[in-house]
């Protein structure tokens, strides 16, 4: 009888499993869960402490991971009601992925988004205080 890696991880999970070696491994890894968590709180606070404010309005989209979530055509939606109802509105980009489109295909986010929204600046800059300054500076 084989058992897939998913299915003995839902059996130690769910204490499927006893005895000493059972006991050590889940020891183990809850000092593992507990040493994650103290590193996440600690990067969460020392982050926390940098938090800089730009001199406008911003509207965030992101913290997400993973790809086709749906935050290109979130940002090109807000971008573009914003913009029909008389804001003043720019993107900004981190530029993840750029370089990295197929010949022949769309281009990157940035690209495609400063192609369906003409008129409003796409701005790519690693970093998002320099961006937000450019974007208040440039097209205010």
């Amino acid at each position: 009888m084989t058992m897939t890696i998913d299915r003995l991880l839902y059996n130690f999970a769910t204490d499927k499993y006893n005895g000493l070696s059972a006991g050590l491994a889940k020891s183990f890894l809850f000092l593992l869960s507990l040493i994650y968590g103290l590193t996440v709180r600690l990067l969460i606070f020392l982050k926390s402490r940098r938090i800089r404010y730009a001199a406008c309005k911003v509207i965030s989209v992101g913290n997400i991971t993973l790809g086709g979530t749906g935050k290109t055509p979130l940002v090109r939606y807000i971008a573009g009601y914003l913009n029909d109802h008389g804001r003043k509105v720019a993107i900004l980009s981190r530029g993840y992925g750029i370089g990295h489109a197929d010949p022949g295909h769309a281009a990157d986010e940035p690209g495609m988004l400063q192609a369906n929204l003409p008129g409003i600046p796409v701005i790519v800059d690693p970093d998002r205080m320099r961006a937000a300054r450019k974007a208040i500076a440039e097209f205010k």
